[in-house]
């Protein structure tokens, strides 16, 4: 399942989707869902998801989301980013050129 966090104020989820939550997450909203396995589950009734909550689903619920909600980039993919942002001890580094005035005669 791909890892999303809601970015908007919150997001509606309906029912038939399936999710994985965390049991906080599914505790709160236990009247809304029904589990199918260890942290997933499918949505029975309507519930809302707030701003900055982590739900994981197999596809994008609802086009709508596309604006609502951020895909997270799994741990491995960001410290990849990290290791290639980093300089190269070894390289040379541009050192910032002086630009001195030229002393009248």
């Amino acid at each position: 399942m791909k890892e999303y966090t809601v970015t908007a104020p919150f997001i509606q989820i309906n029912p038939g989707a399936v999710l994985s939550l965390s049991e906080k997450q599914a505790k709160k909203r236990k009247f809304a869902l029904e589990k199918i396995e260890n942290g997933v589950y499918e949505v029975i009734n309507p519930f809302h998801l707030k701003k900055g909550e982590g739900f994981g689903c197999e596809e994008l619920l609802d086009k709508r989301f596309a604006h609502s909600i951020e895909e997270e980039k799994p741990a491995v993919e960001e410290s990849q980013e990290a290791e290639e942002e980093k300089p190269d001890d070894n390289a040379e580094q541009e050192k910032p050129k002086r630009r001195g005035r030229k002393s009248k005669q």
